[in-house]
């Protein structure tokens, strides 16, 4: 393959983690297709020629074998160690079809009614009752509009929470400043009963 210096930093900067396969392997697709090796993870090995075969015939084969082998290190660089570990072995069409195995399911669509009801499902208790309203009301609305009204709720809380915080301080402080002053009276009457006596 070339040593075209952007094509690395593009691979370097995506290794395969797991859960990025897809975008993973379009930036692989993108990077073949640029060096002209795409063909090697859409077609499959051919079968080695026989000894009598023509010297064409061996040397297309022999370049065949020469682009998997190059596409196999590039994918291997590009992956995690533990990746380049469990398919240091393989080549590069055996290596996708695995990958599109464990995870060719991870860039599935999710419709809007999902969306919504994974953000609803994410929130803490105080927002049941955001929650609930939504449940009773539910219109048409897009997925902006839900986060929107989520975040107005939420600065709601906020305010409601320091309001609290603010009222309950307010009232320990008066409680303090009646004991310490109880206190403190207390204080001096035993004294001067003490003094009185001596």
């Amino acid at each position: 393959m070339s040593n075209n210096l952007s094509l690395k930093n593009i691979m370097d900067a995506n290794k395969l983690l797991g859960p990025n396969f897809v975008d993973w392997f379009c930036n692989l697709r993108i990077i073949l297709k640029q060096e002209k090796k795409l063909y090697v993870l859409d077609n499959t090995i051919p079968q080695k020629p026989d000894v009598n075969a023509n010297d064409e015939v061996c040397e297309r084969y022999q370049c065949h074998i020469n682009d998997v082998e190059q596409v196999t290190y590039v994918m291997l660089a590009s992956m995690s160690p533990e990746f380049q570990k469990q398919y240091e072995n393989m080549n590069a069409p055996t290596i996708i079809l695995h990958l599109k195995e464990l995870f060719g399911q991870l860039g599935f669509v999710m419709d809007h009614e999902f969306n919504v009801d994974l953000i609803l499902q994410s929130l803490t208790p105080n927002f049941s009752q955001f929650v609930m309203n939504y449940n009773m009301n539910q219109r048409d609305v897009t997925l902006l509009e839900v986060l929107n009204t989520l975040k107005t709720a939420e600065e709601c809380l906020k305010k409601e929470a320091n309001s609290i915080i603010i009222a309950n301080s307010s009232k320990s402080k008066k409680k303090c400043y009646k004991k310490n002053k109880k206190q403190k009276t207390f204080v001096t009457k035993v004294k001067s009963t003490g003094s009185v006596k001596k």
